[in-house]
């Protein structure tokens, strides 16, 4: 019977049959695109949510909220009104209140007597950014007022969660702390301010100076590519300077001579002359701890660099063993060095692969370009020390005599016989069994020459190398 009625309707009974399917479908569509459009704004809402740029403020409404600070802090009144606006820029804005204690005091007064959680992001950004270049004292006030919201906390934004799940990242050993859970999750270092819901790129604030230090430091498995990668993205210089500081101490600790040579070529590339005392040069804010460090990685490195420059001179100029191992035994003690001959002595050195490349910068160059007899040059305390590739003498000066005062300075000069002086007495001078020892002089090698040398440098610089070889 329904089959006829359709039939005299004209109608497609299929039709009807699918209906309610179709309705169905036109539903689900129409609350797929609702559905998905509201997506697309909570993906945008989080997006905003999760940025870790600064407030965007005119400079000038910046200075008023400043002075506004001041201004209540010199009458002490928190009752004064601010608006939730004003208060978001003096937690971003803190660094502007430093060597004003009173009103930097207030303000953290005023923040934490009116907190609002919008608060976190300025506080963090300002102890991230300043964390190595504020007085300890402005860190800690702050840092102290951001755990103890973050332990307060109950709510459910993802990022104050991220922040309170990781709430001893700032305290003092924060950093270090910081470093040693990325280790211990095998991640890379890049990825360390995701752990805490920043956005990767700000991997380059101050705060991550120590992390990346304390990442990196004393582990033998450092790829040097690695670190490379790390310091392209993270670039202040106390940052460069510590790492390279701490892997120049570990690898003389190791004794180590090939991760030597690779780490001096690395810290070349990226500080530039690491034989340079401006290279190590203290950066702002350095502590005198930090400051001594710089002072021994450059120390090291001119030990590493003497030491092979020791090596390749008396084995390609002189070829004379003893020399070598007796120069070699005041390794620690050699402050700076240089080698001056001619284009050929240049050029024979320059050939061998232990130094080739790395001693540009020593080399004083004469203007003879075929004469083969080379000088190496060494300082040890206030003497300068002249030894030559012949069989001559060595050469003891006072570092201001003129015939050396400058030398250290000096690219070039017109000859090598420029440095002797031959009319210096012995510079140790015995007579039965008795000795006599001159502040300036020559010594010929020959006889127990080593022996009488260590006795001037007993007597005269008061250094005495144990455990010496005996030269017989």
């Amino acid at each position: 019977m329904m089959n006829d009625i359709f039939n005299l309707l004209n109608i497609n009974s299929e039709s009807f049959r699918d209906f309610p399917l179709q309705a169905n479908l036109v539903a689900d569509l129409q609350i797929e695109k609702v559905i998905n459009s509201n997506t697309r704004r909570l993906k945008k809402i989080e997006s905003v949510m999760l940025t870790d740029k600064q407030v965007e403020i005119s400079t000038q409404s910046i200075e008023e909220v400043i002075r506004k600070v001041k201004k209540a802090s010199n009458a002490n009144d928190l009752e004064v009104e601010w608006s939730t606006r004003e208060l978001r820029i003096v937690a971003y804005y803190l660094v502007k209140l430093q060597g004003n204690d009173s009103a930097f005091n207030f303000a953290m007064a005023l923040l934490e007597a009116r907190w609002r959680n919008l608060f976190f992001y300025g506080l963090v950004f300002y102890v991230m950014n300043a964390w190595n270049n504020s007085e300890k004292m402005y860190r800690d006030k702050v840092c102290q007022l951001i755990t103890k919201e973050l332990t307060l906390y109950q709510e459910k934004n993802k990022r104050y969660l991220m922040l309170k799940n990781h709430a001893n990242f700032f305290e003092v050993n924060g950093p270090l702390r910081f470093a040693s859970l990325m280790k211990h999750r095998n991640e890379s270092i890049l990825s360390a301010p995701e752990v805490i819901g920043f956005r990767a790129s700000t991997i380059t604030l101050s705060y991550y100076s120590d992390v990346i230090i304390n990442f990196f430091g004393k582990r033998n498995d450092v790829e040097l590519s690695e670190i490379e990668e790390v310091l392209s993205k993270h670039i202040l210089g106390r940052t460069k300077k510590l790492l390279f500081a701490n892997l120049v101490e570990e690898a003389d600790k190791n004794n180590d001579t090939i991760k030597q040579t690779q780490i001096s070529k690395f810290a070349s590339r990226i500080l530039g002359d690491i034989s340079l005392s401006s290279t190590w040069a203290p950066f702002t804010d350095a502590t005198p701890d930090e400051e001594a460090k710089l002072k021994n990685a450059r120390r090291l490195v001119n030990k590493w660099y003497a030491r092979k420059i020791i090596e390749v001179f008396f084995d390609v100029c002189v070829q004379d063993v003893n020399r070598r191992n007796y120069w070699l035994q005041y390794i620690d003690h050699i402050d700076e060095f240089r080698i001056s001959g001619s284009s050929a002595v240049r050029s024979s050195l320059n050939s061998d692969y232990r130094i080739s490349g790395m001693f540009q910068n020593y080399f004083i160059e004469t203007s003879s370009r075929k004469i083969k007899t080379a000088a190496l040059i060494l300082y040890i305390r206030n003497k300068v020390f002249v030894e030559f590739s012949d069989l001559g003498s060595l050469y003891i000066y006072n570092k201001d005599n003129n015939r050396v005062r400058t030398l250290n300075k000096k690219r070039f000069i017109d000859n090598i016989n420029d440095l002797k002086d031959t009319s210096l007495l012995q510079a140790v001078e015995s007579d039965y069994g008795s000795y006599h020892f001159n502040h300036e002089g020559c010594m010929r090698h020959a006889g127990h020459w080593q022996d009488r040398l260590d006795r001037w440098f007993r007597k005269m610089l008061n250094l005495n190398i144990t455990n010496q070889t005996a030269f017989m």
